[in-house]
């Protein structure tokens, strides 16, 4: 692997790393360079933002499911807790220095108990892509129930869930994901555990502000 700090649980290591600032610059060359979206698709997302972000102070949240520990450092991931939490001392930050600052919570996550927990707290200043396929409420209650070494395994996360019959097999995940780097590479803040889709975010915008939250 040439670039063995780019996933899994070595991307840690790349996020403290001091040339991770210039390795976003360099593979952000490249994308603008190379990648672009289908007419289509850049519409769809380009609408969700007009609609939800444009004008707005967006601070963005990439909330993986807990079975996500086993890419993280030590198995440790951040709870949903731990982002509102940083997410609320952000925003009175914010308001504090501008008490008329007009900002919005960006949602990206795979449960839907997570939507729940942001709409109970954010209200209309949370946003998120509603066709999604999320884990269900009942699919996490069965996850909790396990033991600490079943928790460890893989195949509660909802790719695998989904993948598990083959007749549910389609880019269309691909594309949720894709589409949720997008509109978070807009953020001005990200706040995220080890995660390839928020190292991509790092690499779509240079100039997001990622905090890494380990508890």
């Amino acid at each position: 692997n040439r670039e063995p700090l780019l996933t899994y649980v070595h991307a840690y290591d790349l996020y403290s790393s001091g040339n991770f600032k210039q390795f976003r610059k360099q593979y952000n060359r490249v994308l603008e360079k190379h990648v672009r979206l289908r007419p289509k698709l850049q519409a769809e997302v380009d609408k969700f933002i007009r609609e939800n972000l444009a004008g707005r102070h967006v601070i963005a949240a990439h909330v993986k499911h807990p079975s996500h520990m086993i890419e993280q450092p030590g198995q440790c991931i951040a709870h949903s807790q731990s982002f509102i939490d940083a997410i609320k001392s952000k925003v009175e930050k914010l308001l504090a220095e501008d008490k008329d600052a007009n900002w919005m919570v960006f949602l990206a996550t795979d449960q839907d108990r997570v939507v729940s927990q942001f709409q109970e707290e954010f209200g209309n200043k949370v946003c998120f892509f509603t066709d999604v396929r999320r884990t269900k409420i009942e699919e996490d209650e069965f996850y909790d129930g396990l033991s600490s070494e079943e928790k460890a395994k893989e195949g509660f996360q909802v790719q695998h869930l989904i993948a598990s019959n083959p007749e549910n097999w389609s880019t269309r995940m691909a594309w949720e994901v894709i589409r949720d780097a997008i509109v978070m590479s807009k953020a001005i803040t990200l706040f995220h555990v080890v995660s390839n889709v928020s190292t991509a975010v790092s690499y779509f915008n240079p100039d997001v502000e990622m905090i890494y939250l380990d508890e």
